[in-house]
């Protein structure tokens, strides 16, 4: 059966993103590079780990489950997707090191007069959620739905959630009124920032068809593009299968812009849950909290 160029890079691509992490090949030998990737699993001995090798003339993706090697071919995935791929290890590695900083809270399920679900995020899985893909994570009162973590550098990463049938902006300047989605606040440690946002204890908020929107404001309209270098985490909770979904949201002078305010997707409550769709290319435009329009 005939399958196009396009269908087998997709194919190629899932095969490589269903890893939990990947890593580099230092000599280029298959059987140096298995102790490597061998190595590479023994550390947290879940999931499977690969690496991409060249095996007569052509790209392979070396995979090891903690109990066999497989190799299955990609060389119709491009340098640029791969190179996407690979790097999330990097990514995982940086949202884990802020995530440890502020683990304490986490676990004790509270930060001054603000309580939620405690949780241990040490327990949780990293996903990374690319643009134009769909998350589906549960909605349950109480819980911890959304934060980020940013280095404050140059200024506030400002988290922001606009309630679409509320008509409402939920902010840091928010944090103490009672809407539906509660905003922590400004939370600084180590010169890192969280903000994060719990579900308030009301079945009103995971009715059917209730929408939302998550947005980024650079802080006294800072231009997102001045975060880029810093690599900020925009994250989603799924408590029940203890997964933290990583949304890309790049920050790029190409993708933003000088652009202030940036969405990168949009979400809506039914049957529980919360459907979140990254966008393709995030919307933007100017503006900072919290002082902007409301987004349409």
């Amino acid at each position: 059966m005939f399958m196009s160029s396009t269908a087998k890079k997709q194919i190629q691509l899932q095969s490589i993103r269903k890893h939990n992490s990947a890593c580099a090949n230092p000599t280029g030998f298959v059987s140096d590079l298995q102790d490597v990737v061998q190595k590479k699993w023994n550390k947290d001995k879940d999931g499977q780990v690969c690496a991409s090798v060249i095996v007569d003339n052509k790209r392979q993706l070396l995979s090891y489950d903690g109990e066999k090697f497989t190799t299955v071919d990609i060389s119709d995935v491009p340098d640029r997707d791969l190179v996407n791929a690979t790097s999330q290890e990097q990514t995982f590695d940086r949202v884990q090191t802020k995530l440890n900083i502020f683990k304490n809270i986490f676990k004790d399920g509270k930060f001054k007069l603000k309580t939620f679900q405690k949780f241990d995020p040490d327990l949780y899985k990293l996903n990374f959620v690319r643009q134009g893909e769909q998350v589906v994570v549960p909605a349950e009162p109480g819980t911890m739905i959304a934060c980020i973590l940013a280095h404050m550098q140059p200024t506030y990463y400002d988290f922001n959630i606009y309630d679409h049938t509320q008509c409402t902006n939920v902010n840091y300047d928010t944090e103490y009124n009672r809407n539906l989605f509660e905003h922590s606040g400004d939370i600084e440690k180590d010169n890192i920032l969280l903000h994060f946002t719990k579900l308030a204890k009301n079945e009103a908020i995971t009715e059917n068809g209730h929408k939302m929107a998550l947005f980024i404001t650079g802080f006294r309209d800072t231009p997102l593009e001045r975060f880029h270098s810093q690599s900020p985490a925009n994250l989603l909770f799924d408590h029940k299968k203890k997964i933290i979904h990583i949304i890309e949201f790049p920050l790029d002078k190409a993708t933003v812009g000088d652009a202030t305010l940036g969405i990168p997707g949009v979400g809506e409550f039914r049957n529980g849950y919360l459907f979140f769709d990254v966008f393709a290319k995030p919307d933007t435009c100017g503006g900072s909290a919290p002082g902007y329009e409301e987004p349409e």
